[in-house]
């Protein structure tokens, strides 16, 4: 698994968000297994958009992955985003190169 480039900072700020969402209840995911959820679920809506579009799974997912990652911190947040974020950071990829 690459390593994503997000400051640690924000990816605290995120988590901290996420914690505070349950109300007190007790943490049931580690930061490293939030982020690792987080992930996956980004994965899997790319993969979904790439089914859309018709597309096989490009051989450099995870610098998809990991820009979407990267936009949806920037621009939302990673509990509280939807498969639209997902798609509008997908289109910013695609823009940028």
């Amino acid at each position: 698994m690459k390593a994503i480039k997000i400051p640690q900072s924000s990816l605290k700020a995120q988590y901290e968000i996420y914690k505070n969402s349950l109300g007190g209840a007790e943490d049931p995911l580690q930061f490293e297994d939030w982020l690792i959820e987080a992930k996956k679920s980004v994965e899997l809506s790319l993969g979904i958009i790439f089914i859309d579009i018709g597309i096989d799974r490009p051989e450099n997912t995870d610098n998809i992955v990991t820009f979407v990652m990267n936009d949806i911190i920037e621009t939302t947040d990673l509990y509280n985003y939807h498969d639209g974020d997902v798609r509008i950071a997908f289109r910013r990829f695609i823009e940028s190169k």
